[in-house]
C-alpha cells in the first residue's frame, strides 16, 4: 500500500533553506517545527546531538555558525550544521513556550497565539486590516471608539499559508462601526447556508472563521450576515 508523505505544518513550507539544504527537504523542516529550540547559546556546540536546533544569536561563533545569519535556525543533521531562514509566521517551541517569527524577530506567543494557556489573545484594529499568520488563534478586536466601518481581509493561501485548522475570531464592540470580513481569491462559506463571499459583522457581533482546506474557510457567529 502506498504511503502518505510526512510533511511539516504549512507555515514552514514557504521558508528559505540555506547551506545547501534541498528546497524539498521537508524532513528537516518538520524536525525544526517539532524540536525544543535553544535561544541562548552563542558558540557552536562542540558535541551536538542529531537534530539539535538553535536560534543563531547576534554574537555567534563557530566554524559553520559564523557564516549563519542572526535569528536563523541552525539544525545539526548527519554530522553537519544547516541553517533555515524563517519567514513571517513561523513557529517554534522554546523551553515549552511557543514563539512566532513576526516583524523579523522571535516573539513569545500570547494566549491564543499558540501558548496553550486557554486565553484568546487580542489584536485590536481600528483600520482596514489583512490577517497575518500570527493572528491564528487570536481575536481581532474592533473597539467602540472607532465608529468607522472597516474591512478586514483573509488573504489567499498563496500569499499567507495558514494551516488547516487555524481559526481567527472577529469581535465588533458595542457602538463600533460595521466590519466587513472579506476574502481574496479563496473561498469563505457561511456556516449553515453555504453561501460564499464577504460577510458583515454588526456592532456587538462575534464571528469565527476556521480554515478547513487549503483554499477554503467556514465562518459562523452572532451579528453576522
Amino acid at each position: 500500500m502506498a504511503s502518505t508523505p510526512f510533511t511539516p505544518p504549512s507555515w514552514w513550507l514557504s521558508g528559505t533553506n540555506q547551506n545547501s539544504i534541498p528546497a524539498n527537504d521537508n524532513a528537516l523542516r518538520f524536525w525544526i517545527s517539532q524540536a525544543d529550540v535553544d535561544n541562548a547559546t552563542t558558540a557552536q556546540p562542540a558535541s551536538p546531538a542529531e537534530g539539535d536546533v538553535y536560534i543563531i544569536q547576534a554574537t555567534h561563533t563557530g566554524a559553520q555558525w559564523s557564516a549563519f545569519t542572526p535569528k536563523d535556525l541552525a539544525i545539526f543533521s548527519g554530522g553537519t550544521w544547516y541553517a533555515f531562514a524563517p519567514v513571517e509566521g513561523n513557529k517554534v517551541t522554546i523551553a515549552g513556550a511557543v514563539y512566532v517569527f513576526t516583524g523579523g524577530v522571535w516573539t513569545a506567543a500570547s494566549g491564543g497565539g499558540g501558548s496553550g494557556s486557554g486565553n484568546i489573545a487580542q489584536n485590536s484594529k481600528s483600520a482596514a486590516y489583512t490577517l497575518a499568520l500570527s493572528d491564528a488563534g487570536k481575536h481581532i478586536f474592533h473597539p467602540s471608539a472607532d465608529t468607522t466601518a472597516r474591512i478586514w481581509t483573509i488573504p489567499a493561501n498563496s500569499a499567507v499559508a495558514f494551516a488547516i485548522g487555524d481559526a481567527v475570531t472577529f469581535v465588533n464592540q458595542n457602538g463600533a462601526g460595521t466590519i466587513t470580513i472579506a476574502i481574496t481569491t479563496d473561498t469563505m462559506r457561511l456556516a449553515g447556508a453555504g453561501t460564499t463571499g464577504s460577510r458583515t459583522l454588526a456592532a456587538n457581533g462575534i464571528a469565527t472563521a476556521l480554515k478547513i482546506a487549503a483554499t477554503e474557510w467556514i465562518i459562523s457567529g452572532s451579528g453576522l450576515s
